[in-house]
């Protein structure tokens, strides 16, 4: 199967189990399995790809098409500009949270002073780390109840 080849069975997958970016996720998920970017698509679209390369491609759309959210079959997701890892023992940050981040960013600056900062359930670590990275001089504290939601923070 070449690259190409590839794109256009991943998308047909994807589509059938109704993934709403089908396209998207299809390339999103050849290139963790072949670690590839677009550049090297281009260039290689009608070479074979390797059986191991096959063979972890397909088990990533088996995930997708089983619904599994991409963040976390891709480990990632960003928010506020950042990259965090993210797994199932975490909420997957979303964009609507970081109105909330700016909003508590804007008015520690109005205070002109922002002196500490706690983050309850902290999950990722989003929030915590975006208020920190945007108040340095802030006292940032993340804290969760789940082992492994702080395993995922860290």
């Amino acid at each position: 199967m070449t690259y190409r080849e590839a794109i256009l069975l991943g998308e047909s997958i994807l589509q059938k189990a109704k993934i709403v970016d089908a396209k998207n996720d299809a390339w999103l998920l050849l290139a963790m399995a072949c670690r590839i970017n677009h550049t090297y698509y281009y260039v290689h679209m009608d070479e074979e790809m390797s059986q191991e390369q096959i063979s972890e491609y397909q088990a990533l759309l088996s995930k997708r098409a089983e619904r599994i959210p991409l963040q976390y079959i891709v480990g990632e997701q960003e928010f506020m500009g950042l990259k965090f890892r993210v797994n199932s023992n975490v909420l997957i940050p979303r964009q609507d949270t970081e109105t909330v981040v700016e909003f508590a960013i804007e008015q520690a600056g109005k205070m002109k002073k922002c002196g500490s900062v706690l983050d309850m359930c902290c999950g990722s670590g989003a929030i915590a780390v975006s208020m920190a990275k945007a108040l340095p001089k802030a006292d940032v504290t993340a804290c969760d109840c789940s082992e492994e939601a702080l395993e995922a923070a860290k």
